[in-house]
């Protein structure tokens, strides 16, 4: 895992040596439905997706996967 900050963004990138599996294909879950019923829903995906503002994955050559997540923190007024 790595931190960094670019500008007025917050980059964190995440590796693993897990199966490959590319998150952002992952449809958005129907949430009008009862919690009961989600299952395997994605709303994790969904939670990470609202919370950031970009999500970006990558298959590691070696194999695994790289997920980047970038949420902006400037601020009205805020000088970078």
């Amino acid at each position: 895992m790595s931190v960094g900050r670019s500008g007025a963004a917050i980059e964190v990138t995440l590796r693993d040596a897990a199966a490959q599996f590319d998150p952002t294909t992952v449809p958005t879950p129907e949430l009008g439905a009862p919690p009961t019923g989600w299952g395997r829903s994605g709303m994790g995906i969904h939670l990470l997706r609202s919370m950031m503002d970009e999500v970006h994955h990558r298959a590691r050559p070696e194999g695994g996967n790289e997920l980047r997540l970038i949420r902006d923190i400037h601020r009205p007024g805020e000088e970078d």
